[in-house]
């Protein structure tokens, strides 16, 4: 297995993913998709799973208001009961997240994970 996965992670569970990748539509179907399987797939504490937050971290900090406004919509309808009022709520703090990642700015280094050569 490779290092970063978890040894949960099986073949049959990457085509599963796959096939669940292949039918989004969408951006936020995509981000949401994308993000569920990299929290299962990878050790968040490995060089992998840093690498593949920091991945999230940019789709959010690049995604446009009206992906953000679906990916509230979808986390919306995602919940028990179904409550519509909390999707601007939830959209603002998709805003401020946003707003966040942008200030903060994304590194390259932390999308690539590479380590530090040795001196």
């Amino acid at each position: 297995m490779e290092k970063g996965v978890t040894k949960y992670w099986t073949p049959e569970q990457e085509k599963f993913w796959q096939r669940r990748l292949s039918g989004c539509r969408t951006f936020a179907q995509r981000n949401l998709v994308m993000t569920w399987r990299d929290l299962i797939k990878y050790d968040a504490r490995t060089r992998e799973g840093k690498k593949a937050l920091a991945k999230a971290r940019l789709r959010i900090a690049v995604a446009t208001d009206d992906d953000l406004r679906e990916l509230a919509y979808l986390e919306t309808i995602m919940t028990k009961p179904i409550d519509f009022s909390k999707q601007a709520e939830i959209f603002n703090s998709y805003k401020k997240l946003q707003e966040h990642l942008r200030e903060k700015g994304i590194k390259r280094g932390e999308l690539e994970c590479q380590r530090k050569p040795k001196q």
